[in-house]
């Protein structure tokens, strides 16, 4: 997020202060729309993260949109880029630690045995989308990252994992039950290998072709 989704959003917010006061047309339909999305993204952001809270959601509106507003989600935006950099500095220390620890002759030979086993460059280069053009690209009023997708966490719980993004780690099934990509592949797979057999086992596409044949006969008479 500090790396690419802040930014994009403190870009958006310069451009709506720029343009706060501007009479041309098709400006103010930008900057709805850029509002919205701001709006979108901060409330996103306030589910996500409970230390820091944007209050002024309703001055996110091309109508209520002022100096005072814009002020209050810059220092948000001030906030929330601390919040994360902290974050990414206490990560990147127990990161330090745990690789400092495994410095064992003996483990970090086992590490390289599994590395060259199960590591593959091309493949974590397709995951990690290091191909895209773009890191963020902005889609129905919200930001979506594309860059990474392997460690991006959908938040958003389908019903049948459906519209999840390609090389999610985790999906849902029925909106709260999680389940790992692999496993949930794999589950996918037998549910449709045992309806197809079960429908080859009863002869149901032959019967179905058959009760077709009878309608159609039905409807010519």
């Amino acid at each position: 997020k500090i790396a690419y989704y802040l930014p994009e959003l403190e870009k958006r917010l310069d451009w709506c202060k720029k343009n706060i006061n501007s009479n041309n047309d098709s400006i103010k339909n930008i900057l709805e729309s850029k509002l919205k999305l701001l709006k979108n993204e901060f409330k996103k952001e306030d589910l996500s993260n409970s230390d820091i809270n944007f209050n002024h959601h309703s001055g996110l509106s091309y109508e209520e949109f002022d100096q005072s507003i814009a002020g209050h989600a810059k220092i948000f935006l001030e906030f929330t880029n601390t919040y994360y950099q902290l974050k990414f500095d206490t990560v990147s220390q127990l990161k330090e630690q745990m690789i400092y620890a495994q410095k064992d002759a003996e483990l970090e030979s086992s590490l390289d045995f599994l590395r060259n086993k199960f590591s593959n460059n091309y493949v974590t280069d397709i995951v990690k989308g290091i191909f895209y053009r773009h890191q963020i690209i902005e889609k129905d009023g919200n930001l979506v990252r594309i860059v990474d997708p392997i460690f991006n966490l959908d938040n958003r719980k389908k019903i049948l994992g459906i519209g999840s993004h390609f090389y999610a780690p985790f999906k849902y099934i029925f909106r709260n039950i999680k389940f790992e990509t692999l496993h949930f592949n794999l589950i996918i797979i037998w549910l449709m290998n045992i309806i197809l057999f079960v429908t080859l086992y009863f002869n149901f596409f032959y019967k179905m072709l058959g009760l077709w044949q009878k309608l159609g006969k039905k409807i010519i008479r």
